[in-house]
């Protein structure tokens, strides 16, 4: 939940020099408003945190459902490619440092689910 050996669902925290409010922050604000959406008024955390990018995954995977739309599309595999390249690294310092094991199993989870093929409409190709 927090201190000095707290585990930061952020993936700025997993990337480049490893401090909040880097390049994957901006890149999700950027992902979040393609897609018209944004964090709701009172949630206080980065564009990068876990909760919101699970959430842009799983609402475009419903739109892209719904449309088809090749844009839609482009962006799960972009949020889903996203999270695997940290979820491993945040699941591990879970493992790590969670000694009631929740979080470290509900993350060992995620990263089981993020290896599993997207269950999404691939885009039209033209013919």
């Amino acid at each position: 939940m927090g201190g000095p050996k707290s585990v930061l669902p952020y993936e700025s925290a997993y990337l480049g020099d490893g401090r909040l409010f880097q390049q994957p922050a901006a890149d999700m604000a950027k992902l979040l408003q393609k897609q018209g959406l944004a964090p709701a008024a009172d949630f206080p955390e980065a564009p990068d945190h876990l909760v919101l990018e699970l959430s842009l995954l799983e609402e475009t995977m419903r739109l892209a459902g719904l449309t088809g739309e090749e844009d839609d599309i482009d962006v799960i595999h972009n949020v889903h490619k996203r999270l695997c390249g940290w979820v491993p690294t945040f699941a591990s310092a879970c493992e790590a440092f969670d000694r009631i094991g929740f979080y470290a199993n509900a993350s060992q989870i995620l990263e089981t689910l993020l290896k599993l093929p997207l269950p999404c409409p691939e885009a039209a190709t033209a013919d």
